[in-house]
């Protein structure tokens, strides 16, 4: 019987971004039982070329940062939040998205980066695709992206 090729331990999706929108949302406590008296959402919006792994390389993607201690939770309900992630990511034919959150006082350097051009590349990392679906560990935010570093 043949061998199962290893499957790698990690997988990095690299982005060239393009396209930024913020969007921020404030309000009084929602639900009754909400420990804190408000509640806000700040979100950046990107879109961005992928640029790595080849399998995906030149489709635009859709970047959803938000600047939340929580982490964000799929929306398929089958993984539970155990404090090793920050985000997932989603691969197919038709879609590819990253959703992650950043600490608050991060997000500002991470729009300021991103308004002022010198932030031009999204690195996230973490699982590799598992029927379509990533959990990331990681990202960063980088002005410059060095092929080598992953061919």
């Amino acid at each position: 019987m043949p061998r199962q090729p290893v499957q790698p331990e990690y997988a990095h999706f690299v982005f060239e971004v393009s396209a930024p929108q913020f969007a921020y949302s404030f309000s009084s406590r929602l639900r009754k039982h909400d420990p804190e008296p408000y509640w806000e959402h700040p979100k950046l919006e990107l879109a961005g070329k992928c640029l790595y792994p080849a399998k995906f390389a030149d489709r635009i993607g859709k970047i959803d940062i938000v600047a939340d201690r929580e982490l964000p939770k799929p929306q398929q309900g089958s993984w539970r939040a155990s404090g090793e992630w920050i985000g997932y990511l989603e691969a197919g034919k038709s879609k590819l998205q990253y959703y992650g959150s950043v600490p608050p006082d991060a997000l500002g350097w991470v729009l300021t980066g991103i308004a002022s051009g010198m932030t031009r590349f999204v690195t996230v990392n973490g699982e590799p695709l598992k029927r379509g679906t990533a959990r990331i560990r990681g990202c960063s935010f980088d002005a410059d992206f060095f092929r080598e570093d992953f061919y």
